[in-house]
C-alpha cells in the first residue's frame, strides 16, 4: 500500500512536467502543428495619386508562390513597378505579379502610374495555395 502511494505521488509530480515536455517535443518535431493555416494579408500603404504601395504580410509557414492582381481604371499604365510586374494589360486595367520563393515576413510592391487614381477606383487581391494543403486562397488588399 505504501509503495502504491509513493508511485502515485511520483506520477502526480512528474505527470505535468511530462505533458509539457511531450508538447514541446511535438512542436519541435512537427512545427506546422502550431500554425495549421498560413497567414497572408495585404494592405495598401498608399492607395491614391500616381504611386500605389502594397504591404504584404506573410506568416509561417509561407506559401511557395504569391499572385498579386491589381485592378486599375482601364487605360491607366504602370510606368514603373518594384518588383517588375509579370503581366500588365492597360486595356483591361489589370496588372499581375508572380512572386516565387516566398519567405515569412513583409514584402512590398510599389507601382508608379501615368496618371493619378483615387482609392475608390482601385482594388487588389492576393492569391496563394497554403503549404499545409487545400485549395487556392484569395484575399483582398485592404484599404486604410
Amino acid at each position: 500500500m505504501k509503495d502504491a502511494f509513493i508511485s502515485q505521488q511520483i506520477l502526480q509530480e512528474i505527470g505535468p512536467r511530462f505533458f509539457v515536455a511531450s508538447c514541446l517535443l511535438l512542436l519541435l518535431l512537427f512545427p506546422n502543428l502550431s500554425n495549421a493555416s498560413t497567414d497572408v494579408s495585404a494592405t495598401y500603404t498608399k492607395s491614391q495619386g500616381t504611386e500605389l504601395v502594397i504591404s504584404i504580410h506573410i506568416g509561417t509557414p509561407a506559401p511557395s508562390t504569391l499572385i498579386i492582381v491589381q485592378k486599375l481604371p482601364p487605360g491607366i499604365r504602370v510606368v514603373h513597378a518594384q518588383p517588375t510586374a509579370k503581366n500588365s494589360n492597360p486595356a483591361k486595367g489589370e496588372v499581375k505579379w508572380l512572386i516565387r520563393e516566398v519567405t515569412p515576413g513583409t514584402r512590398t510592391i510599389r507601382m508608379s502610374l501615368d496618371r493619378a487614381v483615387s482609392a475608390e477606383e482601385i482594388s487588389g487581391q492576393i492569391r496563394y495555395k497554403p503549404p499545409t494543403g487545400g485549395g487556392i486562397q484569395t484575399r483582398p488588399v485592404q484599404k486604410p
